[in-house]
């Protein structure tokens, strides 16, 4: 499975959250990917993956550029991307963050099961 989701960062929100879990057990040990990569990405992009509740979350892992993989040389820069084993059943967050304090603008998150 296969989403994109386009945003905006603006000003008010500096960081923004998505919760995946993928119950299928078929899928056990099976990688996730998460990445900005896109044309409609205009700022660079950090994400970060944790695990747990929101009370008591463990990083699973985290990136700032993954360009080499991804296809639009004029972004390079900006694009994020990770990769994990899916745990059926695991929640996982998504954190969709700027690379610098002050960046705001439009990312895609791309998410693939």
């Amino acid at each position: 499975a296969s989403s994109i989701d386009p945003d905006i960062l603006d000003d008010d929100s500096k960081d923004h959250w998505y919760l995946l879990r993928v119950p299928d057990a078929q899928s056990l040990g099976r990688n996730i990917m998460a990445t900005t990569c896109s044309s409609l990405t205009t700022f660079d992009t950090w994400l970060e993956v944790y695990s747990g509740t929101c009370n008591d979350l463990s990083l699973v892992t985290y990136n700032d550029d993954m360009d080499e993989l991804c296809s639009l040389a004029p972004m390079y820069g900006r694009n994020a991307m990770v990769s994990w084993p899916n745990v059926p059943d695991v929640e996982y967050r998504i954190r969709v963050v700027p690379f610098t304090n002050n960046a705001v603008g439009r990312y895609a998150l791309k998410i693939t099961c």
